[in-house]
């Protein structure tokens, strides 16, 4: 076991993943004392940064002792026994992982015991101790990041462990992964999905993407043939004697030994690592297969906006047009309306003018007109750059002419500039509706 460093702190240990002894030959491992004062086997990277975590908690006044390390297959099933002595199966297979995929064979998994831990386990502790018992473990599960380690089986997350929360179960993964998964409130099995939101996103920056893996291993390098050779040797020791003892002809042939039972074993070998950079590679092909895909649909997006974007500078031209000339048509009606009010042509052109400039004022749309047409430069601008994601800026500049245009209606005392603004707003209506397909 004192050979060499364990090279690989993400490996995965469960259900579906079981753990395999030859997976772990060389594994350093390191006795220590467990809280009971029995020697235990721990890996000496985990340990280490153990130490390293348990003096911190020390300094915030939280004492903590190992009361689990690794564990070999026997002592597995001897916790299993115990369990199913006092508990139905059913609540043995949620709280005790079956021999072979518990993570404590590895020698990575500590169970970390803080002071009443006995009691807490056996549901004898009073409310407050109970809470004060479990702001201990929310505190270790804050910091645990910081020295390699993750919480493994964390709360709301069962369906995807298929464990109950156990907050005194550790796991050292080594840092900086153990930040990684801890900051984004991940499991390691939810690690490698992590990997692929990111590759995803390191290429699509805006909208919904969703990304359907299903993985069939036709390869051989999921398998491995196992030679028994202790076995093979004994069949042939046997047979030779039967041979011997009834005189008969020892024609041993290694093919017909072979097919006895137990000669040769397949048995499952992990490739995550490699199941996981292939994965990456056909979502990358899969990502530029779509966004070529994009880029030619964006192309005619692009040509389906720039005349949408035509017909909206039409109708703004059109709208000032409109606008000319309003004043001095309001100027006409108003002196038509006093004269017939006060029956006499005789009126205060003074008053007239005054009423005019308050008018002129409150119904002018040159402002609105003129932001109009700044925003249609720079919509053409951005759909012109092709470098940079567009889609959001594009969708504020919408709504900014809405916006304006909206002013422009309800500024409007003209029944022409009026049926301008509505046909203005359907069509901005059709080019934000088009512009959410834009990144």
């Amino acid at each position: 076991k004192d050979i060499m460093k364990f090279e690989r702190y993400d490996i995965l240990v469960n259900r579906l993943h079981p753990y395999h002894e030859e997976d772990y030959q060389g594994i350093k491992m390191v006795e220590v004392k467990d809280i009971e004062g029995n020697l235990i086997e721990v890996e000496q990277e985990t340990y280490k940064h153990y130490l390293l975590f348990q003096q911190k908690l020390q300094e915030l006044g939280i004492h903590v002792s190992i009361s689990s390390g690794y564990r070999t297959l026997a002592e597995q099933q001897q916790i299993i026994d115990e369990f199913s002595s006092r508990y139905p199966q059913e609540e043995v297979d949620k709280r005790v992982a079956p021999v072979g995929t518990s993570e404590h064979h590895t020698g990575l998994a500590l169970d970390i015991t803080v002071r009443s831990c006995d009691e807490y386990l056996s549901n004898q502790l009073d409310q407050e101790k109970l809470e004060n018992y479990d702001k201990q473990y929310q505190v270790m599960e804050m910091i645990c990041s910081d020295y390699g380690f993750i919480l493994r089986y964390p709360k709301d997350k069962e369906a995807v462990t298929g464990v109950s929360c156990e907050p005194w179960h550790f796991r050292y993964v080594e840092y900086p992964l153990s930040k990684e998964i801890m900051d984004h409130h991940l499991t390691l099995e939810e690690y490698l999905e992590e990997k692929i939101r990111k590759a995803i996103a390191n290429k699509i920056t805006r909208g919904k993407v969703e990304a359907n893996i299903t993985f069939f291993d036709y390869s051989s390098k999921s398998k491995k043939i196992v030679l028994n050779k202790e076995i093979a040797k004994e069949y042939i020791k046997q047979l030779r004697e039967i041979a011997d003892e009834n005189e008969l002809s020892e024609n041993i042939n290694v093919v017909e030994i072979a097919k006895l039972p137990d000669i040769l074993n397949s048995i499952d070998v992990e490739n995550d690592e490699e199941i996981a950079e292939e994965t990456l590679q056909c979502l990358n092909m899969a990502l530029d297969n779509l966004i070529e895909m994009r880029a030619k649909e964006g192309e005619n997006i692009k040509k389906d906006l720039v005349k949408r974007l035509e017909k909206v500078a039409i109708l703004v031209n059109n709208i000032e047009k409109e606008s000319t000339g309003l004043v001095e048509e309001y100027v006409l009606k108003l002196e038509k309306r006093v004269k017939e009010i006060l029956n006499t042509n005789i009126i205060d052109e003074n008053r007239v003018a005054q009423e005019a400039v308050i008018y002129a004022d409150k119904m002018s749309i040159e402002e609105e007109l003129t932001r109009l047409k700044s925003h249609i430069e720079q919509f053409n601008e951005l759909i012109n750059n092709t470098q940079n994601p567009i889609g959001k800026k594009l969708d504020f500049i919408i709504q900014e002419m809405n916006r304006e245009t909206n002013t422009i209606g309800s500024k409007s005392g003209s029944n022409g500039i009026t049926n301008l603004v509505i046909d203005l707003k359907v069509e901005l209506e059709d080019i934000r509706e088009q512009i959410q397909n834009i990144e």
